[in-house]
């Protein structure tokens, strides 16, 4: 029989069974990568960690990371779940991921040994942020180009790790970049799926056909073709070089549309 969350118990320690199908649930609903659903993919693990009564050491090794950051996402789920003036579905900013809560965190008194009186004054700098309610954000476009246009790919982290800013301005950016006819920034930006999210490059359009953009995606296809010259009439592969073929045709036609 198929378990459901009305199944499950309503207190104590999860079981590994439950656990992973309430961590496939959040999966399914907030899927990989957005912007708002990446705030919301936080605020649902981190709820998730404090359901589950696992230890950090436990929950560490579940989700392949330290406990360090287990304790952060702990703290973040407690927050969460404060009462009598916590947030909830209604009330919690859209873009309130773990590492924007942390920044709020880091600015209340460290001296200060209670938990609530911290998150209520975390309540307070949230409350006051008129930049966080109406999602002002920095223009990073330029600097974007400018250090990752060089036709790589890379991850969202990294990029936002580099240019110390939140992951969801990045994915934002590159959306935008990456949508709209002919990109913006002087640039233009692909993504493919990596693992569990996605990675993107970004080519600098500065010519008709960025030269970084012509090396990266013509060389493999060159490579393959000079693999199937160098083969005999017998293990020579028609089909191959067809589908080769087919590749050049897509980007002549995506170079020149």
């Amino acid at each position: 029989m198929t378990a459901t969350v009305h199944d499950f118990q309503s207190s104590g320690r999860m079981t590994d069974a439950e656990y992973e199908f309430e961590r496939q649930r959040l999966r399914e609903t907030y899927g990989d990568s957005s912007i708002e659903a990446a705030a919301k993919r936080d605020q649902a693990m981190a709820t998730l960690f404090i359901r589950s009564g696992w230890t950090q050491d436990k929950l560490a090794e579940k989700e392949s990371t330290t406990q360090s950051n287990i304790a952060k996402r702990l703290r973040f789920g407690r927050f969460l779940s404060f009462s009598p003036t916590g947030l909830n579905a209604e009330t919690t900013p859209n873009n309130l991921t773990e590492r924007r809560f942390r920044s709020y965190w880091d600015q209340t008194d460290k001296k200060e040994p209670n938990e609530r009186i911290r998150f209520r004054a975390v309540h307070a700098l949230i409350a006051e942020n008129t930049a966080l309610r109406a999602q002002a954000r920095p223009k990073i476009g330029k600097e974007l180009v400018a250090t990752f246009g060089d036709g790589k790919w890379h991850s969202p982290d990294q990029m936002a790790a580099r240019l110390d800013v939140e992951v969801d301005l990045v994915e934002a950016t590159l959306t935008t970049m990456r949508e709209r006819p002919g990109g913006t920034y002087g640039a233009k930006a692909e993504r493919k799926r990596v693992g569990k999210g996605f990675h993107y490059r970004i080519f600098k359009a500065d010519k008709t056909v960025n030269s970084t953009e012509l090396t990266e995606k013509l060389a493999p296809i060159i490579k393959k073709l000079l693999v199937e010259g160098k083969k005999n009439a017998a293990t020579a592969s028609p089909g191959s070089v067809l589908i080769l073929a087919g590749n050049l045709q897509q980007l002549l036609d995506e170079w020149t549309e």
